[in-house]
């Protein structure tokens, strides 16, 4: 039998332990989680881990432990508070001890949320109760854990702020199916602004720009995250401060208009196989979807005919070659024309996800850059998937998908360690330097039919792999990819 895990509530910190049993599950591990009654509808909207319901408070670990013992004798408690709980707090935060007690704390910052059983209907019925009609902050001010001083003006105090450039929604008493519904009112937003609560933990499974108000307790205040725009204690908060904050992630030009930038998407091309050739021809078929929805220049990189570009054959003996990813952001740019352009960078087998121009404007526009996971499917669908259907997919370890606005790049891109395309490692420095330096995260924005990969045969054989691998241990030596933030204020 699978192994018992106990964290028996509230919903935020259930939230926080998922990533961590979605890894497990993806490497062999599936796990039973044991939570508390109230809140086992949460497990209905995931499929990598099956529930055991303990029928009493959350706070009863001293009920609930035996029980989960006698299930599995190597049962493990991860929650961090409750009756005969005796935790020894790092100095971190709940949620980091809580994986630490999993012997997952090296993780943190590396999974995904993933919710990969939504309901559209009930996600639709819920987004109809919303006018949409300008660009949407949604504000939540409930937490019965970390309760906030100010609740009862939040949303007022936002309200009168940005009146006529948003409309401002007060989430804080609504009612949902399933708490995962909520994940179609962030999808569609342009910003929540949560206190410490169970929608704060929720937002990683979406794209939305979070404002955090958190614990003044550094242990009790919840993490800082890729797409937070504003993270401040309760006590930092400043109403004046937070509205020019999310008036400043809508970028706009001097004349008040929207910044019209060509969104540039850069690939490398090959001389492929038919497969690989296949696989390009549906990815293809998403992009012409999504260029026709925005200005998008389409820019395929040969590394081996294009003049500037190195490649990795004649410059480390390669079996391969294939393209260095600092030139090809740099091709990319010379490509356009405008200081609002945007680097979109994938590979060549990446299929877009509807609506996935607007999502990157939003967090580049935002936070200068991002990065994001790919989503992988089995099978030789005829159509490109939906939004959701990609986020129903298996979520990969590895990351498909970066983009950069022209000028964070100029000022930003040194820092990207030079390396190679389609080789070892590569994207999750980039991911690490992307939020060493304050970038967000694209969720969901991409889907890839699984295959073998060339890199991984003979891998620690492959002159590439050596490099990138070299490179990786040079650029973690200074930044902590399970503590990325710690540089940001």
């Amino acid at each position: 039998m699978s192994q018992v895990i106990v964290q028996l509530g509230r919903f935020g910190d259930i939230l926080s332990l998922l990533p961590l049993l979605y890894e497990n599950c993806r490497n062999g591990r599936r796990q039973r989680l044991m939570l508390a009654k109230q809140f086992e509808g949460l497990l209905d909207g995931v499929s990598y881990v099956d529930k055991i319901v303990f029928d009493g408070d959350c706070s009863r670990i001293d009920q609930a432990e035996p029980l989960a013992r006698r299930a599995d004798r190597n049962a493990k408690v991860a929650q961090v508070f409750g009756r005969g709980l005796n935790v020894k707090r790092t100095g971190n935060n709940f949620q980091r001890d809580g994986w630490t007690k999993l012997g997952g704390d090296r993780r943190w910052e590396q999974c995904e949320l993933i919710i990969d059983r939504r309901d559209v209907k009930r996600e639709l019925e819920l987004a109809c109760r919303f006018d949409w009609s300008l660009p949407v902050v949604l504000v939540n001010a409930s937490g019965i854990s970390s309760p906030f001083p100010g609740r009862e003006t939040l949303c007022e105090d936002l309200q009168v702020r940005l009146a006529g450039e948003f409309n401002v929604a007060d989430i804080s008493s609504l009612k949902a199916t399933r708490i995962y519904d909520v994940l179609g009112l962030l999808d569609r937003a342009h910003c929540l602004v949560s206190t410490d609560s169970a929608y704060l933990h929720l937002a990683p499974a979406s794209s939305v720009l979070v404002a955090a108000l958190v614990n003044d307790t550094q242990w009790l205040a919840s993490a800082r995250r890729a797409n937070h725009i504003y993270h401040k204690k309760y006590s930092q908060y400043d109403a004046e401060q937070l509205a020019a904050v999310i008036r400043k992630s809508r970028r706009t030009t001097p004349d008040g208009k929207k910044p019209g930038g060509t969104l540039i998407h850069v690939y490398a091309e090959w001389n492929m196989s038919a497969d690989d050739r296949q696989r390009w021809s549906f990815a293809r078929k998403s992009w012409m979807l999504e260029y026709a929805t925005d200005n998008w220049l389409e820019r395929p990189v040969n590394c081996e005919t294009e003049p500037g570009q190195r490649n990795s054959k004649t410059l480390l003996k390669d079996p391969r070659a294939v393209n260095y990813v600092r030139d090809m952001v740099e091709t990319g740019f010379r490509s356009g024309s405008s200081g609002e352009d945007i680097v979109v960078l994938t590979n060549s087998d990446i299929s877009f996800s509807p609506g996935i121009a607007e999502k990157i404007r939003r967090i580049v526009d935002a936070k200068g850059c991002l990065y994001g996971y790919r989503w992988d499917y089995d099978g030789n669908p005829d159509e490109p998937l939906t939004y959701h259907e990609t986020v129903s997919c298996r979520q990969f370890g590895g990351l498909d998908i970066f983009a950069f606005r022209r000028d964070w790049w100029e000022k930003n891109g040194h820092h990207f360690p030079d390396m190679c395309l389609g080789r070892s490692h590569w994207d999750l420095v980039w991911r690490d330097c992307v939020k060493w330096l304050g970038g967000g995260c694209g969720y969901g924005l991409i889907s890839h039919k699984t295959h073998a990969s060339f890199w991984q045969q003979d891998r620690n054989k492959m002159p590439g792999n050596a490099y990138n691998l070299g490179k990786a241990h040079e650029f973690w030596k200074h930044v902590d990819s399970s503590r990325p933030f710690k540089n940001l204020t």
